[in-house]
């Protein structure tokens, strides 16, 4: 027995008002999904600029070190002078290279020594910033520092004349 199948009901055309309604309703749809999509998108950046920012200040470490260190010069400067004339040139040679009446030579420059115990450190973690950016290890940014140290005992040196000076002064 073959049954015979009613077609369905045939689908009557939609009205304007109808066609309208669902147009918008399929637009509104579009247009949260989109938001939506557009919010997601919109945190996953916010997300990955505060981790670029969290890691370019991690990266900015000896910068913040030489800061603090500077910061730190005063009190550092005076023990150093409490152990004797020689650990103040050690520890802070441009310091004492500022102090040289040679350096003297304007009426601001008496400033120079104190500005140099401040700005010291600061300068050395900003050249091992600068070292540390090209992937080198640590112990690198160690000699590099400590060739920057030397380079003002080697200047003092030139102007004393003598090493022993240098370290007695």
């Amino acid at each position: 027995m073959t049954e015979r199948i009613e077609p369905a009901e045939a689908a009557r055309p939609l009205s304007r008002r109808e066609r309208k309604r669902a147009i918008a309703s399929w637009e509104a749809a579009r247009r949260r999904e989109r938001e939506a999509g557009l919010a997601v998108l919109r945190a996953r950046r916010k997300t990955e600029e505060l981790e670029r920012l969290r890691k370019k200040l991690i990266e900015l470490w000896p910068l913040w070190v030489g800061m603090g260190a500077g910061l730190l010069g005063p009190a550092i400067a005076y023990v150093a002078q409490a152990i004797g004339s020689w650990c103040m040139t050690l520890v802070f040679p441009f310091v004492v290279l500022a102090e040289r009446p040679e350096i003297q030579v304007g009426p601001v420059t008496h400033l120079l020594p104190q500005l140099m115990l401040y700005i010291q450190f600061p300068i050395e973690g900003w050249l091992a910033y600068f070292v540390l950016r090209h992937h080198v290890k640590p112990l690198s940014v160690i000699w590099q520092v400590m060739l920057f140290h030397f380079l003002g005992l080697a200047e003092l040196w030139m102007l004393t004349g003598n090493p022993f000076e240098l370290l007695r002064r």
